[in-house]
């Protein structure tokens, strides 16, 4: 009798543990709907923030720091409605050095969720300036302005951010992000 008791507690168990699991993926699932189906342009997160420093002129797609994450996600999921268009954000500086080619990347990101610091937990973009000149400090708080592109390398594609000013700010926004 004992056997059989254990065994329904033992099932009860796995049965709830699986409702909850179900509750959570489901909860997860609708966010991230909700996420890919909220368009950034004209309607879209513009109005969710007043701007911190000068409103973006008409045609500059604006990311800002409360829909952070969701808005660099939406340009990543349909980079071909943005490809060429204008964009403003802001971040902190960060380069990287790739010891094969000895090249440097430069990115403006900001922090967010994730497993594994500096790999997939930050949002923003790699940022390129054709003009000669020096570059910010790594962690120095920054706004961008520039025309996103899609680039190749290795037979990969991706996504970078053509500089058209880039200025050092002095008041920090939010390093780590959520939304």
């Amino acid at each position: 009798m004992s056997e059989i008791a254990d065994k329904t507690a033992g099932e009860f168990r796995k049965q709830r543990s699986k409702k909850r699991y179900t509750v959570k993926w489901w909860i997860l699932s609708m966010t991230v709907l909700m996420l890919l189906t909220h368009r950034a342009g004209g309607s879209g997160f513009a109005a969710d923030e007043p701007s911190r420093g000068q409103a973006a002129p008409e045609g500059v797609v604006e990311i800002r720091e409360k829909m952070f994450i969701a808005q660099t996600l939406e340009i990543y999921l349909n980079a071909e409605d943005y490809l060429g268009k204008t964009i403003r954000y802001q971040g902190f500086f960060d380069r990287m050095r790739d010891e094969l080619t000895g090249e440097t990347y430069r990115y403006v990101i900001r922090n967010g969720p994730g497993c594994c610091p500096g790999v997939d937990n930050v949002a923003g973009f790699e940022v390129f300036w054709e003009k000669d000149g020096s570059w910010p400090e790594p962690n120095d708080w920054v706004e961008v302005t520039g025309v996103l592109e899609s680039c190749e390398a290795d037979g990969e594609k991706y996504l970078r951010v053509r500089l058209l000013s880039l200025n050092v700010l002095g008041v920090r926004g939010a390093d780590y992000v959520e939304q």
